[in-house]
């Protein structure tokens, strides 16, 4: 059984030592990209009236913590430094954007307002993939 738990924790460590740094910021980033295309969406479905505030909110909150920790291990990269500097830009962006939905829930006129907000995520997404898919090549 030792043996077993031994092989098993040896091929796990080799698996993450040998991933390249480019390969690391990809996996930082996709949760990221993730939650711009999901905060968009929820406020896409508020502005449309089909999900109560309180949802978007509770999106809005979760969003937050995970594009936190995303840039958290963005900014432990060692991939280029252009295209992490890049990568942290869009991140910022998002969180700040996250705050504009969450300050809309509270604004009579949020609704107006916020297609703006979604418009953005949706470019910063865009951004994301690109650098994404540019580590990929």
């Amino acid at each position: 059984m030792r043996k077993i738990v031994f092989v098993v924790a040896a091929t796990a460590l080799i698996s993450c030592a040998g991933s390249s740094p480019e390969e690391k910021l990809v996996k930082a980033l996709d949760p990221a990209i993730s939650w711009s295309a999901t905060l968009a969406m929820a406020g896409e479905k508020w502005i449309s009236n089909s999900v109560p505030a309180s949802f978007v909110d509770d999106t809005v909150a979760a969003g937050k913590k995970a594009l936190t920790k995303s840039e958290t291990a963005v900014q432990q990269s060692d991939a280029d430094a252009q295209l992490t500097k890049r990568a942290l830009t869009e991140i910022r962006r998002e969180q700040d954007l996250a705050t504009c939905i969450s300050s809309a829930l509270q604004r009579p006129d949020g609704r107006r307002r916020l297609p703006e907000t979604v418009a953005a995520l949706h470019r910063s997404h865009d951004v994301l993939l690109a650098i994404r898919d540019s580590l990929k090549k």
